[in-house]
C-alpha cells in the first residue's frame, strides 16, 4: 500500500501536466486558425481598397472590385465564426471595431487615399 501512495500521486501528476498541455495546445490551434483567417481579410481589404482608390482616381469601372467585395465578405463572415472560437482568447472585442471600420472604408470606397 505504500508502494502504491506515491506511484498514485506521480500518475496524478502526470496527467494533470498532459491535461494542461492539452488544453494550451488546443488554444494554440483556435489561435493560429483566427490568425490566418483575420491575416487573409486584411490581405483581401488591402487589395480591394487598393483598387477601389486607384478606379476612382482613373474614372473607370473596375469588374474585379465586386469580386474582390465577395471575397472580403466571405472572408468576414469566416472570421466572425472563428471569433466565437476564439473568445476564451479575448480578442474578439478588437475585432469588433476593426470590422466595423472596414465596413466604412468599404462604403466610402474611392474618396479616402489606402495607407
Amino acid at each position: 500500500m505504500l508502494f502504491l501512495l506515491p506511484f498514485s500521486g506521480a500518475v496524478y501528476l502526470f496527467v494533470n501536466a498532459t491535461n494542461s498541455d492539452i488544453t494550451f495546445t488546443e488554444k494554440e490551434l483556435i489561435g493560429i486558425r483566427y490568425h490566418n483567417a483575420l491575416f487573409e481579410t486584411m490581405l483581401a481589404a488591402q487589395r480591394y481598397r487598393g483598387k477601389s482608390f486607384m478606379a476612382a482616381q482613373l474614372g473607370i469601372e473596375n469588374p474585379e472590385l465586386i469580386e474582390l467585395n465577395d471575397a472580403m465578405r466571405q472572408l468576414i463572415a469566416l472570421v466572425d465564426v472563428l471569433a466565437k472560437e476564439a473568445a476564451i482568447l479575448g480578442l474578439t472585442e478588437r475585432w469588433v471595431q476593426v470590422k466595423t471600420k472596414m465596413m466604412d472604408a468599404r462604403e466610402h470606397q474611392g474618396s479616402h487615399k489606402p495607407i
